[in-house]
């Protein structure tokens, strides 16, 4: 018999009968949540700065997933309809993901893991382009995440 305090009462029933993973994500959600209210966001005060304070500092030098193009961290590729957008951005991918790949003709990349969203390609599409950019002689990058086109995003 489960005592009424067994389950969280604000929890939905759909929480309460997700999977595995998916009761570890919320766990993390909840984790952050507290992190936030533990750490609040500084005010608008405290993130002002003067021209003079800006004058002074000092940054590190940007880095490059792939050599003068694209900057570390989050970047978009955007431009008209059908100019081979994903193919240059699969084409990035690939190379950052491998451990000796170049891409754009031998253009140095900083190799780590990349999160490929094809919100536009399935995963038979994806299966053909990157077996008509590596073939399938050779491995294809652990490192490269991928994720294909989910009908309940649109």
């Amino acid at each position: 018999m489960s005592k009424p305090f067994d389950t969280d009462p604000t929890d939905s029933p759909r929480r309460q009968n997700a999977s595995g993973d998916s009761r570890i994500r919320m766990a993390a959600d909840r984790v952050l949540v507290k992190e936030n209210l533990v750490h609040p966001r500084p005010t608008w005060r405290e993130e002002v700065f003067t021209a003079a304070d800006l004058q002074r500092k000092t940054f590190d030098p940007i880095k490059y997933a792939v050599a003068g193009i694209i900057p570390d961290g989050l970047s978009m590729l955007v431009g008209r309809p059908k100019i081979g957008k994903s193919w240059m951005a699969l084409d990035y991918a690939l190379a950052v993901a491998s451990t000796d790949g170049t891409c754009l003709g031998g253009r140095a990349v900083e190799h780590g893991d990349v999160l490929y969203c094809a919100c536009e390609d399935s995963q038979r599409r994806l299966q053909a382009r990157i077996t008509k950019l590596l073939g399938d002689e050779q491995d294809w990058p652990q490192r490269l995440h991928l994720t294909p086109v989910r009908s309940e995003w649109r």
